[in-house]
């Protein structure tokens, strides 16, 4: 085999292995792209650690809804007994179930303050 060609499959390789690097990293925009991606890991221990931090990342946005869809997935396709799925879904449950009744709050406050004008 010449220099060249195992140049250039070393090449490739190397870029194979950063591109399958930067899809962990990066930020899915919602649960379904998230879900959609990790389907494409080698494995399932990716596949979860992936999920999870996706999950973590949407937590820390306040996309509550997405990590419910994310926590539920992995607890019904990856790993039905994930304590960390279990504990982000029932975080991201009452945060949701918070974030609705504060809303319900403002809108309730807001009539009351067009009422009295």
């Amino acid at each position: 085999m010449n220099k060249g060609l195992i140049f250039l499959v070393l090449i490739v390789f190397s870029l194979s292995i950063v591109s399958g690097c930067n899809m962990v990293e990066k930020k899915s925009k919602n649960g379904k792209e998230a879900i959609s991606l990790s389907g494409t890991l080698e494995n399932v221990d990716e596949k979860f650690d992936y999920l999870i931090n996706q999950a973590n990342a949407f937590y820390k946005s306040k996309q509550y809804q997405d990590v419910i869809d994310v926590a539920q997935y992995i607890l019904t396709s990856v790993d039905k007994g994930s304590e960390e799925a279990k504990m982000l879904l029932e975080k991201a449950k009452t945060a949701l179930s918070q974030a609705a009744k504060d809303a319900a709050m403002d809108v309730k406050n807001t009539m009351g303050m067009t009422n009295n004008q």
